[in-house]
This record gives C-alpha cells, sequence and structure tokens, in this order.
C-alpha cells in the first residue's frame, strides 16, 4: 500500500494529510470535516476556534454513535447477532 500526501483544506488553514486511503475519499472527508466545522461557526458565531473545532467533532461522534445504534437495533430485529 502507497501512501498519499494529500493537501486538504479546513476552515481556511491548509494542511497535509498522508493517507494509504485513495486521494479522492480523503478529500471526501475532508470535505465533509470543513463543512461541519464550517457549519457550527455559523451557527455559534461567539465560540473560537478551538470551541468550534471541538463542538463539530462532538457532533460528528455523535453522528457515528447514532448510527452504530441504528445499525445494532437493525441487526436485532433481523435476528442478526
Amino acid at each position: 500500500m502507497s501512501i498519499n500526501k494529500i493537501r486538504v483544506n479546513i476552515l481556511g488553514r491548509e494542511y497535509v494529510i498522508k493517507s494509504g486511503e485513495n486521494p479522492e475519499y480523503a478529500q471526501k472527508i475532508a470535505c465533509h470535516v470543513s463543512n461541519r466545522i464550517e457549519e457550527v461557526a455559523r451557527r455559534f458565531q461567539g465560540l473560537n476556534r478551538e470551541q468550534i473545532i471541538v463542538l463539530a467533532a462532538m457532533n460528528m461522534a455523535d453522528d457515528y454513535f447514532q448510527l452504530e445504534e441504528m445499525i445494532e437495533q437493525d441487526k436485532e430485529q433481523r435476528g442478526d447477532f
């Protein structure tokens, strides 16, 4: 597996990400993260940069755990244990 260096822009800053993933996939993730951070920044204009990033991370973690719970409930309903 080759390691790619991918330049991404998140909240107006450029980062170089090293990843074994497809560059388009890494860009898709970076775009999602940037969009979520910008969404929080628009909604809560009084927060500083760190607070915005932490709140966006908490929101994304909440999404992840809700999806995980939905998958588990679906498995239980279908009898997949």
